[in-house]
């Protein structure tokens, strides 16, 4: 439940012994009732509060008892919204998504109402004392579909008007996608300087309340392009573009910047920026603000103008203070973004050394750290490293960022995953997701690591709604397309996964991941000779006869074609000859289990749990796993490594 006194801050300039005044009284009477409906302040915010109920009815019954008790004389102006989600909370703050969504909720009212998610009406709407009335859907930031609001009606309580609340087109019209800034430097190796302004950028701008920002694959698909912006937005989903240029001379940089309205493709601001280099931080500060002012000005509708962009240039000033480096860190900073984009494990190699020159030349900046940590559990995740050593240098990395940085939202993601994958630890990956979530909501990255966490303890179905948010927030990116296949898949929603993954090969049909996809959903609908084809076409797609494996053997051994079954375990023992640093050991139990030769599948995943494989933590509610789950070896091997609890069927 948030809280906020409507016109606090100019009653503070105009009577400043009313504003105290009605502020303790305030603070009393949330105190009271919120402790009486057995709920818990969580933060004071001077004018508003933050509080967590175990309890929605009793959330509700609070904010009702609040409203009435303000409401009699001296009257105290406050509005109130709750919300039921995700929220997670320590010394540091409060973090997740839940509280993001009740605070847009709490945005949105009047003076003197309570206005409510649908999922706490769902809660509330049997207790005929409570009653409540829809106001419409509206979209929220980073909410990936529009949501109803409704409020509470009764004595002592303002139901807000329909028109005196913004509509779901005015919500909208507030996002914009950064184009990578051409290099127009005279050394085409600077490029990897213009691509790094880029995306500081990109991730400068997430920051901001209010504004849906384009993540960095979907920019950068129309890098070297001469497309034009209306079109570019389209695809995006935008109204917005910001494109520019650098040029790089010496210790000087100069960056045009135009941002453009996509409805017309009229210029709302277009300005050139003479600095030195160690002024970049400040420049890019310049710019995001300069962003922040145009689309307050010209976009939003004066009455919740103030709400949700107040202080916004203060906070991005105070987010780019921390990461502030020299110059000669910053550049290897940037170079290391550069190769780790590529994601090829060549590239991804070269970006770890140059980050690692980056934190020997800084020790204290910590995106270095984060970056690291995301290249080292790439590479480890993938089998390109050792699995143990790339995820111990990964976690190292994260916890050295967020003890460097406890803002900085991308530390927080690549500590959770590092939780998930590594250490199987659910409960400690989703407090430092919802940490990140709740610093960086408008990530397209944290929303695919929630979503993993989501597929893991079970919840596929709320792990497609994370990923359908990080698809929109990335929309041209395959790997978030692929996640969302991902999580259909789990929730066996084959057809869905089908269409996802026909999307995906439409735009590029080299893309194995979908290929394999699409052949595992055909395969659970039963067609699997359709899905050889798949399988079959992942191994031309990469020349090497030793790729897929796994899926291509088990659905051969579920058609009864038990030799080509067999030839895959072969091969896949020449695979383990050839690349003995490769852990192999589900891909063997996959197609052992599609034989029917259990004791061969729980000697494979016995020793893939003791590599702590992520796939023996997947296996626990995945569909694919379901035959298996039926013999009583399986629960006693992963209840020795701790993953009973986060199964949904404990048979």
């Amino acid at each position: 439940m948030f809280t906020d006194m409507v016109g606090y801050t100019a009653l503070l300039q105009q009577d400043e012994p009313r504003a105290r005044r009605d502020r303790n009284r305030q603070k009393a009477v949330l105190e009271r009732h919120i402790q009486r409906h057995g709920g818990r302040i969580l933060q004071f915010y001077g004018d508003g509060a933050l509080s967590v109920f175990d309890s929605a009815i009793e959330a509700v019954a609070s904010a009702v008892a609040i409203q009435r008790e303000l409401s009699e004389e001296p009257p105290v102006a406050l509005r109130v919204g709750i919300h039921t989600g995700d929220i997670v909370y320590d010394e540091e703050g409060v973090f997740g998504d839940g509280v993001n969504v009740a605070s847009r909720i709490q945005s949105l009212g009047t003076a003197g109402s309570v206005l409510v998610s649908a999922k706490v009406y769902d809660e509330i709407k049997n207790q005929p004392h409570l009653r409540a009335v829809s106001l419409g859907e509206f979209n929220l930031k980073n909410v990936q579909r529009p949501v109803e609001v409704f409020g509470i009606a009764g004595d002592g309580i303002t139901l807000p008007a329909r028109a005196s609340l913004p509509s779901r087109t005015q919500q909208a019209r507030r996002s914009v996608a950064v184009l990578p800034f051409i290099n127009m430097s005279a050394d085409p190796d600077n490029e990897y300087f213009s691509d790094g302004i880029t995306e500081e950028l990109i991730n400068l701008l997430t920051r901001v309340n209010g504004l849906q920002v384009t993540a960095r694959t979907s920019s950068f698909a129309f890098k070297g392009k001469q497309e034009d912006v209306r079109h570019i937005a389209t695809l995006l989903g935008v109204e917005l573009v910001l494109e520019g240029s650098v040029r790089k001379v010496g210790d000087r940089v100069r960056i045009t910047a135009q941002l453009i309205d996509a409805a017309n493709g009229y210029h709302l601001f277009s300005d050139n920026y003479d600095r030195r280099l160690a002024d970049i931080f400040e420049l890019q500060d310049e710019i995001a603000g300069a962003i922040v002012e145009t689309v307050q000005d010209r976009l939003l509708p004066e009455r919740i103008a103030r709400a949700h962009w107040e202080s916004s240039l203060d906070r991005l000033g105070a987010y780019l203070a921390t990461r502030r480096t020299s110059t000669e860190a910053h550049s290897y900073y940037l170079h290391g973004l550069h190769e780790y984009n590529k994601w090829t494990p060549e590239a991804l190699r070269r970006g770890i050394q140059l980050l690692e020159r980056c934190v020997s030349t800084d020790p204290s900046y910590a995106p270095a750290h984060a970056a690291l940590s995301r290249a080292y559990g790439y590479l480890a995740s993938t089998g390109q490293a050792d699995v143990e050593a790339g995820w111990r240098a990964a976690e190292a990395a994260a916890r050295r960022a967020v003890e460097l940085d406890p803002r900085l939202g991308d530390g927080h993601i690549a500590l959770g995953v590092g939780q998930l994958f590594y250490h199987w630890d659910v409960d400690a990956a989703y407090e430092q997701i919802q940490k990140g979530l709740g610093l960086n909501p408008g990530s397209a990255i944290a929303r695919q690591a929630f979503g993993m966490h989501l597929i893991v303890i079970g919840e596929a179905e709320r792990a497609i709604e994370e990923m359908e948010m990080a698809a929109r927030l990335d929309p041209l990116s395959m790997l978030m397309l692929y996640s969302l296949a991902w999580a259909q898949l789990e929730a066996e929603r084959y057809t869905d996964a089908l269409e996802v993954c026909d999307r995906i090969l439409a735009t590029d049909p080299m893309f194995r991941a979908a290929h394999e996809g699409k052949g595992l959903a055909l395969m659970k609908l039963g067609r699997n000779q359709e899905a050889v084809a798949h399988f079959e076409r992942v191994v031309e797609i990469t020349g090497d006869p030793y790729k897929g494996l796994a899926p291509r053997g088990y659905n051969f051994a579920l058609m009864g074609r038990n030799e080509d079954a067999r030839r895959a375990l072969d091969m896949l023992r020449e695979r383990a000859q050839i690349h003995p640093e490769q852990s192999l050991e589900v891909d063997f139990a996959i197609v052992h289990a599609g034989l029917g030769e259990l004791d061969d599948v729980f000697r494979y995943l016995e020793a893939a749990a003791q590599k702590r494989l992520a796939e023996v933590m997947f296996s626990v509610n995945s569909p694919m796993w379901s035959e298996l789950r039926k013999d009583a070896r399986y629960w006693e091997l992963i209840g020795r490594y701790g993953l009973t609890r986060i199964a949904r069927d404990k048979r």
